[in-house]
């Protein structure tokens, strides 16, 4: 339905458009996700940035992954426990924010040449698949079993020290000093 030359989705504002483009870059940990990881980093940049062209008005954000339920079900494994608060805060907390799964594609993909089959999944499917480093692995607790606690420190009290050890609720089983130039990073892995 057409009328002075206009399509109608134009007319009555249908179609989705887009009201601002942030210069913002995703920080080095997202960069580095799978897909679905990336668009909850994403989702969360491009929220915090866009009261700026909106004005603080109402915004549907169309996404064409299920960051809210990744964020809910998966969101507490990957990002910092403070990142994760964040990204929180940002799509979970806010009143004012509707995140809307779309199937709009975007037209950068077509640039490849080849139109090739739709690649449709599940985003927590697809996170396991990629993320888990044995697909046989997985989060359930087994039961009668002992639980060990690692930690690796380092600090500088009169010089230099650092140190690991792995412990079972009330008994030492290992523990031992590291070389000195060791970060406390370091410490916590090889703990």
């Amino acid at each position: 339905m057409r009328s002075r030359g206009l399509p109608w989705e134009y007319q009555h504002k249908t179609w989705a458009r887009v009201t601002g483009q942030s210069p913002e870059q995703l920080h080095a940990a997202a960069k580095g996700r799978p897909g679905c990881l990336r668009a909850i980093a994403a989702v969360a940049v491009n929220t915090q940035e866009a009261p700026k062209f909106t004005l603080g008005q109402r915004m549907t954000v169309p996404v064409s992954h299920t960051v809210s339920a990744v964020l809910k079900v998966k969101g507490g494994h990957w990002p910092s426990s403070q990142r994760f608060l964040k990204y929180q805060a940002i799509m979970v907390e806010q009143d004012d924010v509707e995140i809307v799964v779309t199937n709009t594609v975007n037209p950068a993909s077509f640039l490849s040449g080849s139109m090739g089959e739709p690649v449709i999944h599940e985003c927590l499917e697809a996170i396991e698949a990629t993320c888990s480093s044995c697909l046989d692995l997985k989060d359930t607790l087994l039961e009668n079993t002992e639980t060990w606690s690692t930690d690796g420190s380092s600090c500088v009290i009169s010089g230099r020290h650092a140190g690991y050890v792995v412990t079972m609720s009330r008994e030492v089983i290992e523990s031992g000093p590291l070389p000195t130039n060791t970060s406390a990073r370091k410490a916590e892995i090889t703990a």
